[in-house]
């Protein structure tokens, strides 16, 4: 168990080795200025204070935005450096560093990322490779692999499903009607180092034989690992 405990922790702190394929070259930042656009917005290896965009979607590669980001629509992100986020719609992040507590008002998916201020997403989380640093609060189910929540992982959701994952704390809000169960999976070498709380009071938990939790259940109780194949 040590050994596969070793293993997850080195798999997870690998991508703090992974970086951008391409280097962009930033003004400095009392030259950095404030960006507002409508319709489709492009940006690549360039660096603002603030982003804008209205009426259409945000796509930024390998930049830096030392304030904020906010856009009505879509946002996709790649190698990018960003103070913090509010998008009303889905949200794509990749190799990419989110600095301050941020708002997403739709489905993220984010890869081998990094975020550094607490999260609020009002749609569900995919994470791949991501140390989450602040508290992230979910408003739908979360599935996470080879990623890491060093803060209170809070979700209103039916499931959450961590493989070769890591969490402090897991709170789950209630959801749905009153007689569905919400589940938690831990899987392929996850660990909960607390506690999960299950405030419906309607919790199940599935770990398998390669998972640990180190914490207790409130308002709920493990169930078997082929739990999660019949339901």
């Amino acid at each position: 168990m040590h050994l596969k405990r070793l293993f997850l922790l080195l798999t997870i702190l690998s991508i703090f080795s992974t970086g951008c394929r391409r280097r962009m070259t930033v003004a400095p930042v009392e030259e950095l200025a404030f960006r507002a656009s409508s319709g489709l917005s492009q940006y690549e290896e360039e660096a603002y204070s603030q982003l804008m965009a209205v009426d259409g979607p945000l796509e930024l590669y390998h930049m830096l935005v030392t304030n904020y980001v906010t856009t009505d629509q879509k946002l996709a992100a790649e190698c990018s450096d960003i103070g913090a986020v509010n998008v009303k719609g889905t949200s794509w992040i990749s190799e990419s560093i989110i600095r301050r507590s941020s708002v997403f008002h739709d489905d993220v998916r984010i890869y081998c990322s990094r975020t550094c201020g607490n999260l609020t997403i009002c749609g569900e989380l995919y994470a791949f490779q991501t140390h989450f640093e602040g508290d992230v609060h979910v408003d739908d189910s979360v599935t996470a692999d080879c990623s890491c929540f060093h803060g209170c992982l809070t979700a209103k959701a039916e499931i959450i499903d961590l493989q070769s994952s890591c969490a402090r704390t897991i709170v789950v809000e209630p959801t749905g009607p009153y007689y569905d169960p919400q589940v938690v999976r831990l899987a392929n070498g996850s660990v909960v180092s607390g506690d999960i709380h299950f405030k419906s009071g309607r919790g199940k938990v599935c770990i398998d034989q390669t998972s640990s939790l180190e914490g207790q259940i409130f308002g709920g109780h493990i169930v078997p690992p082929h739990y999660w194949q019949t339901h």
